[in-house]
């Protein structure tokens, strides 16, 4: 049990979480998907390859490693990693 604990510790600290990751207080784990800035997964427009990084369309950003693109009404470019919206990013 103590083996869980110590990977518990230190899941809480690692930005992006690993792939494959212990969930506390279980013994199953979960599959993350992580994207670089700029890309996130999206099923609808990729339905042929549906755990794929694409770049984030205008109108979205993904600042994060997260898997998916927000929306974002003033991105204008393709990859955008922020939200600028009246010369403030968000």
């Amino acid at each position: 049990m103590l083996c869980f604990t110590f990977q518990e510790q230190m899941l809480r600290r690692m930005d992006p979480k690993p792939i494959i990751h212990y969930i506390a207080g279980s013994l199953t784990m979960e599959r993350l998907y992580n994207c670089r800035p700029g890309y996130g997964i999206d099923n609808k427009k990729h339905h042929t390859c549906s755990n794929c990084c694409v770049v984030c369309h205008p109108g979205s950003y993904s600042a994060t490693h997260e898997s998916k693109c927000q929306g974002c009404e003033d991105s204008v470019t393709y990859g955008e990693v922020t939200c600028r919206q009246f010369g403030k990013d968000l």
